[in-house]
């Protein structure tokens, strides 16, 4: 369950200060601190993560409540050249980096459910040798 945003012209520097910030955050928490961040790349990031769970929601059923940010990739992409007049006729170059913005969500796995079950099945192969 994941969604793209491909050539988002923010620089991938900038885009991954944001994204290291949400990485492995509950989906809910992530778009309350996306939304109250005062950055280009954090309003970016909140198109993408809230396709991520419609995605997650209307093509696979799963509920909002127990989605999580299972991984975020910010990537180079293509890079804009501009040039800038500079005195005696020279000019001087312009590199205009863009993105892209990959963000992959997952349902929590409730981890007391998952060591109780293991429990469990060491004490029943215990009563089964006994």
């Amino acid at each position: 369950m994941q969604a793209v945003l491909k050539n988002a012209r923010i620089s991938p520097i900038k885009a991954r200060v944001i994204a290291k910030i949400i990485r492995k955050k509950s989906a809910e928490k992530a778009l309350i601190m996306l939304k109250l961040m005062p950055k280009k790349s954090a309003k970016l990031l909140y198109e993408v993560l809230l396709s991520a769970i419609a995605n997650a929601k209307n093509n696979f059923g799963q509920d909002v409540k127990l989605l999580y940010i299972s991984n975020v990739q910010i990537n180079k992409a293509t890079v804009y050249k501009r040039h800038l007049p500079r005195s005696r006729g020279r000019v001087a170059p312009i590199k205009k980096q863009t993105s892209h913005i990959r963000i992959e969500v997952a349902v929590k796995k409730d981890e007391q459910k998952e060591k109780n079950k293991k429990k469990k099945e060491v004490i029943s192969k215990k009563e089964q040798k006994s």
